[in-house]
């Protein structure tokens, strides 16, 4: 594009943003020619070297011709140069290689062309010119098994057991958004993100044929067979955060540190049926509850690995300190007229560490909307899980509480991130 359209563009009111406001006052106003020398044909016109300076923008915005050059007439020779496209952050700065002012604008780069890539605003790293962005994602979520851990077996035959191993939780679906406030306070952004998961559900069945089935408590408790057993597990998770991230090579470099405060909640509960097959005996359960709120600091790192024009792949890493308060309430209770419970529980302050790693990629749609999708792989430990918590489990003394569960989960997600 030479000046005289990039002129006829801004006239019209294009979205061109900050270059329009270094134009002379006669172009921004009317469809006019504009004129621009290089330093050489300056120098002769005018019989000095700063024949090269441009308009100037002052403190007022309005646009003036320097001085020196108001008291010459205009060279013949006009020299039509490419416009380059400029996307700026908000904030003033000086442009190498000219003597002029640029107030910058939060504007995003009108359009990435195809054959190039503009100096900044197309890649989805690139975060000039944003003063918010706000994403949503559809996150589908893989909780790993729960570690080996007898709950309830039979005495006397050796294939009749139930242990945490043979719950698959698997995949539950959920969702995640976040936003950020670009320049919140000088040099640094403010990130609000949240995570919620649905609830993760397994379950087990096993016929115990003998006279007694132990529960493996501490110290163990019996109760009397033949039983048909059905044993559910369930988990339910909840993350948010709020984070300053800061750019120290700059908004158009793709290197973010972070800090800041994050929460989880972990939930989960095992329930155990025995039913007596001959409709004798009364139904008996064993029940166990937890419940984890974690609360600390993380630190974290983004860097951009790979960028193109419209795309980029983030690596994303989190590591963090946690103080957890976690409790736990195991029931045994006997369905008989009237039922019967037996508890016991356990309350307790553990340090938790949590250690995160990720990729996101990005595609930019348009100027104010990039396609996002990641894979992340979360490790949690310091955790009391119901799993853990019948071998814990003192229902003579009716206490008990065991904390040094651990989790790994990992989720793909995507979503559309907005972007102005």
């Amino acid at each position: 594009m030479t000046y005289r359209e990039f002129c006829d563009r801004c006239a019209a009111g294009s979205c061109l943003g900050v270059l329009c406001a270094l134009l002379p006052s006669s172009c921004r106003g009317q469809s006019t020619e504009l004129r621009t020398f290089s330093r050489t044909q300056a120098s002769g016109a005018y019989g000095h070297s700063f024949g090269d300076s441009g308009p100037v923008l002052t403190d007022d915005s309005q646009i003036v011709d320097p001085p020196f050059m108001a008291s010459r007439p205009a060279p013949q020779n006009v020299l039509e140069l490419p416009v380059p496209e400029i996307t700026q952050r908000a904030q003033t700065r000086y442009i190498p290689g000219t003597s002029f002012r640029v107030a910058a604008q939060s504007d995003v780069a009108c359009e990435c062309p195809q054959q190039r890539c503009p100096s900044s605003g197309c890649s989805v790293c690139d975060e000039s010119g944003r003063v918010r962005a706000f994403d949503i994602s559809a996150v589908s979520m893989f909780r790993s098994r729960p570690q080996s851990q007898r709950l309830f077996e039979s005495p006397v035959t050796a294939s009749e057991f139930v242990d945490a191993s043979q719950f698959r939780i698997g995949l539950t679906p959920g969702f995640e958004a976040g936003l950020i406030a670009y320049d919140f306070v000088p040099l640094f952004d403010l990130e609000v993100r949240a995570l919620w998961m649905d609830e993760w559900a397994d379950g087990t069945a096993q016929n115990f044929s003998g006279r007694t089935i132990r529960i493996l408590t501490e110290p163990p408790l019996g109760t009397s067979g033949p039983r048909e057993t059905v044993t559910m597990y369930r988990s339910a998770f909840l993350n948010a955060e709020v984070n300053a991230r800061f750019h120290p090579f700059g908004v158009q470099r793709p290197t973010t540190l972070l800090a800041g405060f994050r929460m989880f909640r972990l939930q989960e509960d095992l329930t155990a049926i025995f039913a007596d097959p001959f409709g004798v005996l009364p139904d008996e359960q064993m029940l166990t509850e937890t419940d984890n709120h974690l609360y600390g600091l993380q630190i974290g790192l983004d860097r951009g690995i790979l960028e193109g024009c419209r795309s980029c792949l983030r690596l994303r890493s989190r590591v963090g300190l946690y103080g957890n308060q976690s409790d736990q309430l195991s029931q045994a209770v006997s369905l008989a007229s009237p039922p019967v419970t037996f508890p016991v529980r356990g309350s307790g302050q553990s340090l938790a560490f949590q250690a995160e790693l990720g990729l996101q990629a990005g595609f930019r749609i348009t100027e104010s909307l990039n396609l996002i999708t990641s894979y992340r792989c979360m490790y949690l430990n310091g955790l009391a899980v119901a799993s853990e918590q019948l071998a814990a489990s003192n229902f003579p003394l009716a206490t008990g509480l065991h904390t040094n569960g651990s989790l790994l989960l990992q989720s793909t997600s995507v979503g559309l991130e907005f972007v102005y």
